[in-house]
């Protein structure tokens, strides 16, 4: 007993010796070795001699979903606008007064009649403004035409028609520019007054109090040849081949769309401003004095912000109907805002009549292209592969 008791003794000494010289955990390593009990949240703290202390475990922060690779602050801030400067002055983009839609359905016709009539309205309210309408057939056609066989590989084998959307709607406004809406979009403001003879870019904020949100594509505008699509669509690219993440540190998925059109705008500002914080601007939307527009380099950018409508009571009746108040699907609860404190409506992200996602418009179908064509089916097939072909040679990556 006397010698079992020794030998516990010279053994806790050894673990308090550890403790003077090494990390806790190689501690707590050394006595689960040797059969001392000193678990994560009872560490031997040197600084006791030896006696447990409780401490909590500290977790890392996860990383961001979104993240700037480059981001200036002071001097080199200073020398980057200096030389940005007469860049600015030079040209401005414009917007061509073109709206595109984009749906499963070939002619624009065969929508719902409250979809068309909202649609015409939007129309109707400024007559400069023409319509392009391009369902999935016509989408795969332009795609063919203008770009490569990987992209149009990814768009014949996506089965989900939103997805299907956003590359269509990215392609066709990186190449003309233009307007784009998405079908259950109800805008209470004049299309033309989203925007003004400067602004080359404008979409909106998902949700700017959450750091992982991304930028709602179901609304935006572009000039031809817009440097922010054309990352936009490298970082689509990049979703297929499965070289970016799509699922945040929490578990969250990220919608394709939102999280593309974020880092294209991010990617952009990495080069073209890298000396502006997108998350300080974010931070500063509620501000009375808020810039409605801003310079990135050579592009004027506008984004507005997606809320929550105020449909609990007191319920505001100008941004929430009793209809939209009522219902029980928490998408009709949102609407599209200016920034700043003032609270003012451009519209609603869905009518208040829908009921679920994608408001039985397709969006939300997953089901490949239809067609005859042995063509059609080919690229399929050979999307397919170019899919297993990429996830395979990443697989064999060593990191």
């Amino acid at each position: 007993m006397w010698e079992e008791s020794r030998w516990l003794a010279s053994k806790a000494f050894l673990v308090i010796l550890l403790a003077a010289a090494c990390p806790a955990t190689i501690v707590v390593d050394v006595s689960n070795r040797m059969g001392i009990d000193a678990t994560m949240n009872d560490r031997v703290n040197a600084s006791s001699f030896g006696q447990p202390t409780r401490r909590r475990r500290v977790m890392a922060k996860p990383k961001p979903f979104f993240q700037r690779k480059i981001l200036m602050r002071g001097q080199d801030c200073a020398e980057h606008k200096a030389k940005q400067s007469s860049r600015n002055s030079q040209s401005h983009g414009r917007i061509p007064k073109v709206l595109v839609l984009t749906g499963r359905n070939e002619s624009f016709d065969s929508l719902p009649m409250d979809t068309k009539n909202n649609i015409q309205r939007v129309l109707k309210e400024d007559p400069s403004m023409r319509m392009r309408w391009l369902g999935d057939k016509a989408c795969a056609g332009y795609i063919k035409e203008h770009y490569d066989r990987e992209l149009l590989g990814f768009f014949n084998s996506e089965l989900h028609g939103s997805r299907r959307g956003d590359v269509c709607r990215t392609a066709v406004l990186l190449r003309e520019g233009g307007f784009y809406l998405d079908l259950d979009v109800i805008l209470k403001a004049r299309l033309r007054d989203l925007v003004d003879n400067d602004t080359s870019f404008m979409s909106v904020y998902e949700s700017p109090n959450h750091e992982d949100a991304g930028l709602l594509n179901a609304i935006m505008a572009a000039e031809p040849g817009s440097i922010v699509l054309n990352r936009t669509m490298e970082e689509i690219r990049k979703w297929y081949r499965g070289d970016v993440a799509q699922v945040g540190a929490y578990g969250e998925y990220h919608w394709m769309g939102p999280a593309a059109l974020m880092r294209g705008l991010l990617s952009t500002m990495d080069t073209d401003c890298p000396c502006e914080d997108l998350a300080s601007r974010k931070k500063g939307l509620y501000d009375p004095h808020v810039e409605k527009q801003w310079m990135c380099g050579s592009h004027s950018v506008r984004l507005y912000v997606q809320k929550s409508l105020q449909c609990r009571e007191p319920r505001d009746a100008h941004e929430c109907s009793l209809k939209r108040a009522k219902s029980k699907y928490q998408g009709v609860h949102y609407g599209l805002f200016e920034p700043g404190n003032h609270r003012m409506l451009i519209g609603w992200t869905r009518p208040e009549s829908c009921d679920r996602e994608g408001c039985d418009l397709g969006g939300w179908d997953d089901a490949l292209i239809s067609s005859k064509s042995s063509e059609k089916g080919e690229d399929v097939e050979e999307s397919k592969s170019l899919l297993r072909r990429a996830r395979t040679w990443k697989n064999t990556l060593p990191w």
